[in-house]
């Protein structure tokens, strides 16, 4: 972001424009997302109380990637008479019917690499789903992951999950097992202290018995080394 910035402020002084207001910045927040963006959101209040006769940005696709939403930049920006500039993709003169085609074509194309993009990582997590391997995120507590990818089981987590299926199925309480954990100093993955829900979560994944989910369906059987098994599993979560 900082990199942009120093760009579009470069461009800005070749441009004559004398004054720059503080960026408006939208951190690891992608305009093709769709999640609320505060800074764009202020942009469009600016434009709207006349503050601001242009925008400058690094490309198109920071400002909108949303066909629709792109329809309501340029209504806004032909009534309040706003240019749009941008580092990588030049002027987009709203006014004119060349300028709106220019910004609709580069808009679509964006939206169709955020769609390709998407869609290829969706094809490389189902690949992997279906390969047993890890999906990513933070690590499963019961085990130890490589850098690789690989696993092996935790010394400590993975005989305490075994021992909490056994005592939960013998008729002890969450509760019980929890104020156990917490008082042995046994923490969880983010280094936090356990509750009924997170420990019910933690002895009822399906990873424990070496069940590799997807979209909440079991595609493979794991690659990783199992805590318990598929028996025990299933009757934990029926308990």
């Amino acid at each position: 972001v900082e990199r942009q910035v120093q760009d579009c402020r470069a461009l800005a002084a070749r441009l004559g424009w004398n004054i720059v207001v503080d960026p408006l910045i939208d951190n690891d927040v992608s305009a093709y997302s769709g999640k609320r963006r505060k800074g764009y959101e202020a942009l469009l209040e600016l434009i709207r109380s006349g503050q601001v006769n242009a925008v400058l940005a690094y490309h198109n696709d920071r400002l909108h990637r949303s066909p629709r939403e792109l329809e309501d930049w340029i209504d806004l920006c032909q009534k309040h008479g706003v240019l749009t500039q941008t580092v990588m993709a030049g002027e987009f003169d709203l006014a004119t019917s060349t300028g709106r085609a220019t910004a609709r074509t580069i808009g679509a194309w964006a939206r169709q690499a955020s769609e390709q993009q998407a869609e290829r990582t969706r094809r490389q997590r189902e690949q992997a789903a279906a390969a047993g391997k890890w999906l990513g995120g933070p690590r499963p507590f019961g085990w130890i992951v490589h850098s690789d990818g690989s696993a092996e089981l935790d010394p400590v987590a993975a005989p305490a999950i075994q021992r909490a299926c056994e005592l939960l199925l013998a008729g002890r309480s969450l509760r019980g097992i929890v104020d156990d954990w917490n008082a042995r100093g046994i923490l969880t993955s983010f280094g936090g202290k356990w509750g009924q829900q997170s420990l019910r979560i933690a002895i009822s994944r399906p990873r424990n018995a070496g069940i590799i989910m997807y979209n909440g369906v079991a595609v493979s059987k794991g690659q990783w080394p199992t805590i318990v098994d598929v028996d025990t599993l299933r009757s934990v979560q029926a308990l």
